[in-house]
């Protein structure tokens, strides 16, 4: 549950790639009855950066520390390395506290490469009172080797309409995509020769 997530110490590459993975900020809290939760769950965080606990993100609708210098750490940020397909953060608003978010920009910059980002959720809609993964997908194509750049742009917004988190403007993440070789080893020598 989000209220029981213990914080981490993070070294300044796993900042870097957690930043990444909630490349947000924190432009407005307006109080209410209930709040915001965003976090990247123990496993999923045992794949992405190798250690496994509960990585807050947002909570009581603020982001956590770690997210304040988007910028600066956008520069020194690793691309997702070709062994993630996808990264799943759950969100739940909880009591009687009312989000609405939206997905603005799902775009690769490399659709040679990759296809545009996906999510599992509508692009529009409201946060679930009860945990949900939001999984977003980063779906290479396997016809090339290469790095494609990519967005994804998320606002959420309270009943009031304050901005909540909002993906930094500009902000250009980077996909590590490799050549599906599944017919390079099905060929005979002599084809391959």
């Amino acid at each position: 549950m989000a209220t029981e997530t213990a914080s981490v110490l993070l070294s300044p590459i796993k900042t870097c790639f957690l930043l990444l993975l909630g490349g947000l900020m924190s432009e407005a809290a307006q109080e209410q009855q209930g709040s915001l939760y965003m976090w990247i769950d123990a496993n999923q965080a045992r794949i992405l950066i190798g250690f496994e606990e509960d990585i807050l993100i947002v909570s009581e609708g603020k982001m956590a520390p770690f997210t304040t210098d988007f910028r600066k750490a956008q520069q020194r940020m690793p691309a997702i390395p070709v062994n993630i397909q996808s990264v799943n953060f759950t969100w739940q608003a909880t009591e009687q506290a009312e989000y609405f978010y939206e997905f603005q920009t799902l775009r690769s910059m490399d659709v040679d490469i990759m296809d545009n980002p996906t999510v599992n959720v509508p692009l529009l809609g409201s946060v679930p009172r009860r945990p949900s993964v939001v999984q977003v997908g980063f779906p290479c194509l396997g016809d090339q080797d290469g790095v494609a750049a990519f967005e994804v742009t998320i606002l959420v917004m309270d009943a009031g309409g304050n901005i909540i988190l909002r993906t930094p403007h500009n902000a250009i993440f980077f996909k590590t995509c490799q050549r599906e070789m599944i017919g390079y080893l099905s060929m005979s020598p002599e084809m391959i020769g």
